[in-house]
């Protein structure tokens, strides 16, 4: 019924112990896809869509480091660097919360095309999207699309391990 993307980004703050979960998504799916999860004021929502630079971060991660919405955040890439060396520049557009017990607040969440553009497309690192989330009509058909998946991409170049969300974590 719906698809994003992600691209596991790594990152940390100011030192290498200050790593968090950092994705390059596509913030409108993405935001779509985990509007349940993911507690966002609408005008930060509007804000980090708007924002090619923007980023969203985990009320645990702003707490913990004291970002505020509207701050300039350096965040220092462990798999993708900026081909100046330099830090990855963010402004925080908005910090999402939870009331789902268990939910992840400690990512930062940042516009896939920052990336992309960033990175020289010589690199071949470009376009290598580490996961989809699909949602599907019917929850119990899960191993069955996740088979289709899998086969239709069986023995290429990009050879996919589909499986739910539940299963992965």
């Amino acid at each position: 019924t719906d698809t994003t993307h992600a691209n596991w980004f790594g990152g940390y703050y100011q030192e290498v112990r200050n790593q968090f979960a950092t994705f390059a998504t596509e913030p409108e799916s993405w935001l779509r896809i985990y509007a349940k999860e993911f507690e966002l004021p609408e005008d930060q929502k509007k804000a980090f869509i708007a924002d090619r630079t923007g980023a969203i971060v985990g009320a645990d991660t702003a707490r913990k480091y004291g970002f505020k919405v509207g701050q300039r955040v350096p965040i220092q890439g462990t798999i993708y660097r900026r081909p100046d060396g330099g830090p990855w520049e963010f402004t925080i557009d908005g910090i999402y919360d939870s009331k789902i017990k268990g939910a992840d607040k400690t990512n930062l969440i940042f516009n896939y095309l920052y990336l992309r553009e960033t990175i020289p497309e010589a690199s071949g690192m470009r376009d290598r999207y580490n996961w989809y989330v699909f949602t599907i009509a019917d929850p119990q058909r899960a191993p069955e699309v996740s088979a289709k998946i899998d086969a239709m991409f069986a023995n290429s170049p990009s050879e996919t391990k589909t499986a739910t969300e539940k299963q992965f974590v």
